[in-house]
């Protein structure tokens, strides 16, 4: 069977690296953090804010791979290794299920993203947000921050898992929130979190990312209600609640 995805990708020059499972860690019931070694990979990578790869896992469906795009964590290329955090959902795709089977020795490839997140230099209020697949991106995000800048970050996560367990990176000007989901409204308690913010819309950069309705009501805050200017704002759909994937 041809595999368009990897086609495509060929194409574009981008080149697949194989990656080894070192160590697989669960922080919360829900969230796992896996180790890879990939020394290949990660030599001379240009560590930047959210950057992400796409990781190639067996779909037995299709008796063939897939790919979904994972946020870089913890990279070190002295050691050879990086870590990603993941989500584990109760109705999983294939890179879900691979995930929940995951075990140190295990192989499978990696295939850098040459995309690179413009943030405006200016602004001093930076706004990142989503639901728990975000969280590493966001995690980035707020490392990354010069220290001058305010930055307010929010997940909406409706799990029971305590958070004490989640990762959580660190700021001088950090504002941190969880947001629990009302039933049924993905998104509409975060975009109300936001809505309350004290936010000068000519000095403020946004982003968010997340499962469809979440990135749709962020993406509402700031077009409809800041009115932010295109490229004052990011949002990144990941994934939709009811779609396993292929």
């Amino acid at each position: 069977m041809v595999n368009i995805e990897r086609g495509i990708l060929r194409l574009m020059r981008i080149t697949n690296h194989p990656v080894e499972v070192v160590s697989v860690r669960d922080l919360t019931q829900h969230f796992r953090r896996i180790r890879f070694h990939a020394p290949q990979a990660v030599a001379g990578l240009d560590v930047a804010p959210t950057l992400w790869m796409r990781l190639w896992v067996p779909n037995e469906r299709r008796d063939d791979v897939s790919q979904r795009g994972y946020t870089f964590v913890a990279v070190d290329e002295q050691a050879g290794t990086f870590d990603v955090d993941f989500v584990l959902h109760e109705d999983p795709g294939p890179a879900g299920a691979w995930v929940q089977q995951a075990a140190p020795g295990q192989r499978v490839e990696a295939a850098l993203s040459p995309a690179r997140l413009a943030i405006p230099r200016e602004v001093n209020h930076w706004v990142v947000v989503g639901d728990l697949t975000a969280l590493p991106a966001i995690n980035t995000l707020i490392e990354a921050a010069p220290a001058r800048v305010c930055v307010s970050a929010a997940i909406e996560d409706a799990h029971a898992d305590p958070r004490a367990g989640l990762p959580v990176a660190s700021h001088p000007h950090l504002d941190f929130s969880w947001i629990s989901p009302s039933p049924g409204d993905r998104g509409g308690e975060l975009a109300a979190w936001m809505r309350g913010l004290d936010v000068d819309p000519a000095d403020v950069w946004a982003w968010g990312a997340g499962e469809r309705r979440v990135v749709t009501a962020v993406r509402s805050v700031c077009k409809e209600t800041w009115r932010l200017d295109r490229g004052t704002f990011f949002t990144q759909a990941y994934w939709i609640e009811g779609k396993a994937g292929r």
